[in-house]
């Protein structure tokens, strides 16, 4: 399919082009390599106490009204001739950028999403140019990439192209069979240390900029800021806005504005950095600046409340309620007809059906793609190394699975003997809640309240399994002990003792030999997992360094 540019220059000699203020001509976005795309040519002049103006139009000239254009701190939108007047919201904007309608393309540059231009000093006319879609889309897939978190661009972004990348496009390919696709990374695309910037050190953004771009990966992917995205600023040593913005500044040269939104069908899509950062690594607390609430506040004002609304963020929200502007947010979001945050961060995956008591927004915060760091296969949880893809339907997400890499998209259960220890033949073995002759376990990794799992012995339903969950032994003991104990990671980060989504069942013969769990999901879609993963070698993932 071919793309079109997002930024090109119009250098027809013969045509003056009038501009706001002190510019030679505006600069245009979409478009680019087609010869007979070019601007409308409209004066317009800068209006007082304004900034910057524009144009935004089709590729054919014609106005497109009604467009949200703002500079990350403020936004404005077009009139009926496609013009906007734009007062800066902050002596920080860097950037123009647009809120791309549902009814144009996505401009892709260098293989990935490009509505934005940067902001020049004197520059104060910035023009976009939208290409139509080819028909109105409805429907679409969104896939959710959370945390690829490569910090070395041999072994990690390896695994990252020859693993994830490969296996997102395969799935993409699949759906783009019924259906418009687009992608989101949902944070940590980098894996920046309080000391170290790796970003710097071996150009981590560019490698992974290239894995991602359209071609390779299937689709457009847009961009969310992670914790271990922001660069090492070693003056910073208590938080403040300043500090926290020049950290944002690495990232949003690579990807573009870390606070913006987009369209598609009849969805609204809203992407915010909610890291109040003073270092990457240690030293970050989940919530949004006054500033950025003002701008969200201000995004939001366009969009009718009819559409769905679609947050993207790095950190979980639920469990943040009470940090700096994250229960304010959720009220504005929750001003729409339906509202789902999308997150990642814990390289757990977890669904909550409430983000917080007093709204009611659907939160899914997802496995990481690299699990637990590019050690094995799998997240702390046990999830595998995955990633979410959802279904939109109109102005409601009517589906979704967790699809885990380089397996079958039905493999979402993994079921356990409890009297067996983890791992067999090491030093450190570790164990289920539970440990009779007749004990069972599942991890069901894309569990919510509404799904019902049940037991079958010898094809008979013999009972429901039961959630376990606490704090101190809600273990996968296989998972625990594949990265405690073969792999030798010896931090209590990889003990994960509070997983959500485990299961346990006594059966009725402790030795039936055909057991079968059947997890009906909140859609009535059945999964069945009727294969016991056992301790030995051959049911671990690759161990580190096997091909890589």
């Amino acid at each position: 399919m071919k793309k079109y540019w997002t930024f090109f220059c119009c250098i027809a000699a013969a045509v003056t082009i009038s501009s706001c203020g002190k510019d030679d001509g505006p600069d245009n976005t979409g478009g680019g390599d087609k010869p007979d795309d070019k601007p409308s040519q409209v004066e317009i002049k800068l209006e007082d106490g304004k900034d910057w103006c524009g144009l935004v139009s089709d590729i054919d000239g014609n106005p497109v009204k009604g467009v949200t254009v703002s500079d990350g701190y403020a936004c404005t939108v077009t009139d009926e001739n496609g013009v906007y007047q734009l007062k800066k919201g902050s002596g920080y904007a860097a950037r123009i950028n647009i809120s791309l309608p549902a009814e144009y393309k996505v401009p892709i540059k260098d293989g990935l999403p490009y509505f934005w231009q940067d902001i020049v000093s004197g520059k104060t006319r910035y023009d976009f140019v939208l290409e139509p879609l080819d028909a109105p889309e409805t429907d679409f897939y969104l896939f959710c990439l959370a945390d690829p978190q490569c910090q070395n661009t041999t072994r990690h972004t390896k695994r990252f192209v020859n693993e994830s990348v490969k296996d997102i496009k395969l799935n993409a390919d699949k759906c783009r069979a019924g259906l418009p696709v687009y992608g989101i990374t949902l944070g940590d695309i980098g894996y920046n240390t309080k000391s170290i910037d790796y970003n710097k050190s071996n150009n981590i953004f560019a490698v992974m900029k290239s894995g991602m771009a359209e071609s390779k990966i299937g689709m457009p992917v847009f961009q969310v800021m992670g914790n271990h995205d922001n660069s090492v600023i070693s003056s910073n040593t208590t938080y403040n806005e300043e500090g926290d913005i020049r950290m944002e500044e690495a990232f949003a040269a690579a990807f573009g504005p870390v606070n913006y939104s987009f369209n598609r069908g009849n969805a609204h899509i809203v992407a915010m950095d909610d890291i109040m950062a003073t270092d990457p690594e240690s030293v970050y607390s989940c919530g949004f600046r006054n500033d950025q609430l003002e701008w969200l506040r201000q995004d939001l004002a366009n969009v009718p409340k009819d559409k769905i609304l679609i947050l993207c963020v790095h950190i979980p929200l639920n469990s943040n309620t009470g940090k700096l502007n994250v229960l304010e947010v959720l009220k504005l979001c929750n001003e729409f007809a339906e509202c789902h945050v999308m997150s990642g961060h814990t390289h757990r995956n977890i669904n909550m059906p409430k983000a917080a008591s007093s709204v009611d927004i659907y939160e899914h915060t997802h496995g990481a793609l690299c699990g637990a760091w590019w050690w094995s296969t799998v997240n702390t949880d046990g999830t595998p190394n995955g990633y979410g893809i959802y279904k939109v339907q109109g102005n409601h997400i009517s589906d979704w699975k967790y699809k885990a890499v380089d397996k079958e998209e039905d493999e979402q259960i993994r079921m356990y003997y409890g009297k067996l220890s983890y791992m067999d033949g090491k030093a450190t073995q570790y164990r289920f809640a539970s440990t009779g002759a007749g004990d069972i376990w599942a991890n069901i990794w894309n569990w919510d309240s509404n799904w019902k799992v049940e037991v079958y012995e010898d094809g008979v339903k013999t009972g429901d399994m039961t959630r376990h969950y606490n704090s101190t032994d809600a273990r996968d003991a296989w998972a625990v002990g594949y990265h405690m104990g073969v792999v030798g990671r010896t931090s209590s980060t990889y003990d994960s003792k509070s997983v959500t989504h485990l299961f346990k069942y006594t059966l009725k013969d402790q030795d039936c030999k055909n057991v079968e769990i059947r997890a009906t999901d909140r859609n009535g879609k059945v999964y069945t997992c009727n294969t016991f993963t056992l301790n030995t070698s051959a049911f671990y993932p690759m161990a580190p360094g096997d091909e890589y």
